[in-house]
């Protein structure tokens, strides 16, 4: 699962990349979907022959291509239009590929929802995907004509316009598409910036689950926060670490020392409600300079720019303010005597005074 801030950057620039395209007045009809084949797809006897090459290749009606979690693929080609040519089941006016014209990008904290008019096309990011928006000749020259190989990524799916291409790249082709005839199909859970009261709710409901603290006695909040994923979207490794710290909690908190503390749950919402706001606000000033001629390409040092926007994952030194070192020195002071105390103490009662 990604971080939410991956997730709130891929909506950026897919965003930016639909708007300049538009603004080009350029045709958004699509016209191809391309993709790379995994290892297996590529050694198959019917597969096409640049698949087995190691190059991207054009997807038929009749593909059978999916992707996603094990326990849960999706095909590649909009499955009603795969139908329509094995004629399973039936549809009377089927649509195909030129009746898909991009008008609108909505960027969730789950994935990007892509309205096509007649369809609508969702893309969960799973681990290692990002959008790219390419031009058509930099599409078919530095990326069709070359192998996966060479590239070091791969095309996890491309939608070929006439002058542009919106290609979802990845290391390691797990995403997952979701075609869907209507955008509430896709049953986005509630965000906690953009639907604040629903995701409260939601909150406060996986809290009075039956068992939900007896059973988590001894569970580490941020371990359980990590693994409850359909709620708290986008905290993962090093994102659960900022958000203890802007709450002013410690992280080694169980699930309820936490959530058993009105106060300390909500000090933990309102740090992860600021998290977004600020990825939402003010996170394009940080992308902008690294897209070049419309695809994100940041160099090491724009990348190492990041680091001036995290708190304390991978810090060796930790700015706070007065009031929370002062806590923080509270906390060590009771910890050291807690620590002498029980070397002091454990003797004297398992032999006496």
């Amino acid at each position: 699962m990604p971080e939410t801030r991956e997730t709130a950057a891929s909506g950026k620039v897919a965003k930016s990349g639909f708007d300049a395209a538009q603004q080009a007045g350029a045709d958004l009809t699509v016209q191809a979907i391309v993709a790379d084949a995994s290892a297996s797809e590529a050694e198959a006897e019917d597969a096409p022959e640049r698949a087995q090459t190691g190059l991207a290749y054009q997807l038929e009606p009749t593909s059978t291509v999916v992707r996603g979690s094990e326990s849960h693929q999706t095909p590649i080609y909009p499955e009603v239009m795969a139908h329509s040519v094995n004629n399973y089941p039936p549809v009377p006016y089927p649509p195909t590929l030129k009746n898909l014209v991009l008008s609108e990008v909505h960027a969730t904290h789950r994935g990007l929802i892509l309205n096509f008019t007649t369809l609508y096309f969702m893309i969960l990011y799973l681990t290692h995907t990002s959008v790219q928006w390419y031009t058509r000749a930099r599409w078919e020259t530095g990326i069709m004509s070359v192998t996966k190989q060479v590239r070091k990524f791969r095309v996890g799916m491309a939608l070929i316009f006439q002058e542009y291409v919106l290609a979802f790249v990845t290391i390691d082709l797990l995403f997952q598409p979701i075609w869907k005839t209507s955008f509430a199909e896709f049953r986005v859970p509630p965000n906690v910036y953009t639907a604040t009261t629903d995701f409260l709710v939601l909150v406060a409901d996986w809290i009075r689950s039956e068992n939900f603290l007896a059973g988590r006695k001894y569970v580490l909040a941020c371990e359980a926060i990590r693994r409850a994923n359909k709620i708290w979207y986008g905290i993962g490794v090093y994102t659960v670490m900022e958000l203890f710290f802007m709450a002013g909690l410690s992280p080694f908190l169980t699930v309820c020392e936490l959530f058993s503390s009105p106060s300390r749950t909500a000090r933990f919402l309102a740090a992860y409600y600021t998290f977004i706001h600020h990825s939402e606000n003010h996170l394009w000033k940080l992308l902008r300079p690294c897209i070049h001629d419309g695809v994100l390409a940041p160099t090491t040092e724009q990348r190492l720019k990041y680091a001036d926007w995290l708190y304390v994952w991978g810090k060796e030194r930790v700015m706070m303010s007065n009031r929370m070192a002062e806590l923080v020195d509270h906390f060590n002071v009771k910890s050291f005597f807690l620590f002498l105390s029980f070397f002091v103490l454990c003797p004297l009662i398992l032999f006496g005074s």
